[in-house]
């Protein structure tokens, strides 16, 4: 059976996310909803777990894009498996109740557009990179970032969308990527 058939109590702010017995292209661990063909996390919800046995490589597209409290999935700071190599658009669009810090380690390679924008509402956002992935511009959503790309979406969203420098704190190694990244975008940073 290759349908997908998931099951989201309720619909908007999904609580459970069940796969049907039998589905050779989803499966549901831990509250995730993952597509086996290419180990991506494709939607999540409040109280997910990101598996750490190597079934999740991709953290998909808009994956925990929902109306939803990033501060609820996980105890703080929200550390992602070191089985995780991308971190897709939107990924972490959400916003967080609570200060939230979130730990990328250093097995991820690429970030992709608005990665980890946090929504208004947000009190205050920290992401630590153990490693040096390569960051498409724009991963913050910031207004000085989104002068620098080439996505209209982006250039057109409304000012109370994108994450204030004051509510975000990057932290990473003084010979990573990310920190020249942080330069350019005046994104403040601290070196771990």
């Amino acid at each position: 059976m290759n349908c997908l058939n998931v099951k989201l109590f309720p619909l908007i702010y999904p609580a459970v996310i069940e796969v049907e017995d039998g589905n050779e292209t989803f499966s549901a661990v831990n509250n995730c909803l993952i597509r086996s063909s290419d180990k991506t996390l494709v939607m999540g919800c409040n109280n997910s777990i990101i598996p750490e046995d190597g079934s999740v490589e991709i953290i998909g597209a808009c994956a925990f894009n929902f109306a939803q409290d990033l501060t609820k999935m996980n105890p703080n700071p929200l550390v992602l498996p070191n089985t995780i190599k991308e971190i897709r658009y939107r990924a972490f669009a959400v916003y967080a109740e609570n200060d939230i810090h979130i730990i990328v380690p250093e097995s991820v390679e690429k970030i992709g557009l608005m990665a980890f924008m946090m929504k208004s509402g947000t009190k205050k956002c920290t992401v630590t990179f153990l490693g040096s992935p390569e960051l498409e511009t724009g991963v913050f959503g910031t207004k000085a970032e989104a002068n620098d790309t080439d996505y209209e979406i982006y250039k057109t969203m409304p000012d109370c969308i994108y994450t204030l420098p004051n509510e975000l704190l990057v932290r990473a190694h003084a010979n990573s990527g990310v920190i020249d990244y942080c330069k350019k975008y005046g994104i403040p940073y601290t070196l771990i």
